[in-house]
């Protein structure tokens, strides 16, 4: 499989957003997209985040995501039988060899997402590159090196941390990551990031 996880450092800081972002940039290049979202929690009574994305790639919402919950928790709460095993073949079900994939997870990168696992876990079996999504507000700046250091310890690939501005402001998080995570790809816009095929 080849693509892309996009995580967080935490819930509700993007990540749909920017996965919607990522996916018409890979359709601009003429990519094969398929997006997986395996699991969402606080579906009222549909998940949201699901169907704007399966609504860009024209797939089935169930496929898109086959998990879906009305409870608004982790999703090992929401489904105390739901395992790994579960979320990794809902991801690769009905995957191409030449599609390039787009998968976001539920929450942040050590959230709970099935029994006695977490979003880490997941990127982990899938082996994909890891966008990770930062909310441009105050306190990002420990959450994002934080979750760094968890990604480098998991020996996942983190392609790129995009800072989402939600409000504009004047913290200035974007030139100090630059300077505190040295050597990492840090985007305000997803026109600068290259995929896999560019």
């Amino acid at each position: 499989m080849r693509g892309l996880f996009i995580t967080g450092t935490n819930t509700g800081v993007g990540k749909t957003t920017i996965a919607l972002e990522i996916i018409k940039k890979a359709q601009q290049q003429g990519l094969s997209v398929k997006v997986r979202k395996p699991v969402e929690t606080d579906c009222n009574p549909e998940p949201q985040d699901a169907i704007k994305l399966a609504n860009l790639t024209g797939e089935n919402i169930n496929t898109v995501c086959s998990f879906q919950y009305q409870q608004a928790c982790s999703p090992e709460q929401a489904d105390r039988t739901l395992v790994l095993k579960d979320l990794v073949a809902a991801c690769q079900k009905d995957i191409n060899e030449d599609d390039f994939v787009i998968i976001e997870g539920a929450g942040g990168f050590y959230s709970p997402i099935a029994k006695n696992t977490v979003n880490a876990d997941l990127i982990r079996i899938l082996d994909l590159d890891v966008i990770l999504v930062v909310k441009d507000e105050l306190g990002c700046l420990s959450q994002t090196l934080l979750a760094i250091e968890a990604i480098d310890n998991r020996h996942l690939n983190l392609k790129a941390i995009v800072l989402n501005t939600f409000e504009e402001n004047d913290l200035d998080n974007y030139k100090s990551l630059k300077r505190f995570a040295k050597r990492r790809l840090i985007l305000r816009n997803i026109a600068e990031l290259t995929l896999e095929d560019e």
